[in-house]
């Protein structure tokens, strides 16, 4: 009884170990996902500002000169 019980209790835990590895990968993946994902809104976000930052000149350009 007792030897079937701790087989038992080591397989479980051997399940357990396989589940928390997968979910190790799991994570590992999202974060490199996530860090692409920043990456690109970075860019995007420069991109805009710059365009703002040209919309604004373009203002006081005109508003000084006339």
């Amino acid at each position: 009884m007792w030897d079937e019980l701790r087989s038992e209790i080591g397989g479980l835990r051997e399940e357990l170990r396989s589940e928390i590895a997968g979910l190790r990968e799991d994570s590992a993946r999202i974060r490199v996902e996530m860090a692409a994902r920043e990456s690109r809104l970075m860019r995007w976000m420069f991109v805009f500002w710059i365009g703002q930052l040209a919309a604004i000149l373009g203002v006081v350009f005109v508003v000084l000169r006339a």
